[in-house]
């Protein structure tokens, strides 16, 4: 039988093993500076390709890119980056 975890185990866990979250806003900053960058980067690559279809194909192949991307390489660089930042004020501290 597969063991199942809830986000909210999750997330219990991750606030425990960190001492607390970071404030969402700084979230929001940190994850911003690793999406602009991203979707500049995806949209130039495509305009360099001169390849111009539906915007509808353009948006689900750059999402197609990007999520992937930030999800296990931009946002934790990011996070790794700033996290003495991140942490700053939160119980606990920075993970080890």
């Amino acid at each position: 039988m597969a063991h199942s975890t809830t986000a909210a185990q999750y997330r219990d866990s991750t606030q425990r093993d960190h001492g607390g979250s970071p404030p969402k806003w700084k979230m929001m900053i940190s994850e911003y500076f690793g999406l602009l960058p991203a979707l500049l980067i995806v949209n130039y690559a495509i305009k360099w390709l001169q390849w111009e279809p539906a915007l509808w194909l353009k948006l689900i192949v750059s999402a197609a890119i990007i999520v992937p991307l930030m999800k296990y390489a931009i946002t934790p660089l990011v996070k790794n980056v700033l996290d003495d930042w991140l942490y700053e004020g939160v119980a606990g501290g920075p993970p080890d």
